[in-house]
C-alpha cells in the first residue's frame, strides 16, 4: 500500500516536471525566434500584396503551392499562409478557383480539395494542404466583399 502511494506521489511530480519543463522550453523558443517570425510574416504581406496587385487569385494559389515545396516548418508555412492571404486581397478575382472550393463548413471537403490541388502539381508534402486550405474562406471573404 505504501508503495502505490510512493509510485503516485512520483508519478504526479514527474509530470509536474514535464509540464513545468515543456512550458519553458516552448517559453524560451518563442524568446529566441519570435522576431524572426515576425519578420517572415511582415515580409510576405508586403510581398502578397504587390504579387497580388499585378496578378489573378489563381496566379497567386499557383505561386504559394510552388513555392511550398521545400517548406517544412512553422515559420515557412505561415509566411506561406500570409502571402496567400494578402495576395487574395489584392488580386482579381478568379473564378476558376473560388466557384470550384468547399463551404468552409464543410472540413472535410476542404482538406480533400487542398490535398487534392497540392498532388495535381506534384507536390507531395504536408505544408502544402495546410497552407492551402485557408483559400474557401479567402473565397468567402472576397465573395463578400464584392
Amino acid at each position: 500500500m505504501i508503495n502505490q502511494i510512493k509510485t503516485r506521489y512520483w508519478l504526479i511530480a514527474l509530470a509536474a516536471l514535464f509540464a513545468v519543463l515543456t512550458y519553458f522550453s516552448f517559453y524560451f523558443w518563442w524568446q529566441d525566434n519570435q522576431q524572426q517570425l515576425t519578420n517572415g510574416i511582415n515580409d510576405a504581406q508586403k510581398q502578397g500584396e504587390l504579387f497580388g496587385k499585378n496578378n489573378t487569385q489563381l496566379a497567386c494559389l499557383e505561386r504559394v503551392i510552388k513555392d511550398s515545396e521545400p517548406c517544412r516548418e512553422l515559420a515557412c508555412s505561415n509566411a506561406h499562409k500570409e502571402f496567400l492571404s494578402a495576395c487574395f486581397a489584392y488580386a482579381q478575382h478568379s473564378t476558376e478557383i473560388c466557384d470550384h472550393t468547399p463551404e468552409t463548413s464543410d472540413y472535410f471537403s476542404t482538406v480533400s480539395w487542398s490535398v487534392s490541388n497540392c498532388k495535381k502539381r506534384k507536390i507531395r508534402n504536408g505544408s502544402c494542404p495546410n497552407i492551402i486550405k485557408i483559400v474557401p474562406a479567402l473565397c468567402e471573404l472576397k465573395n463578400a466583399e464584392q
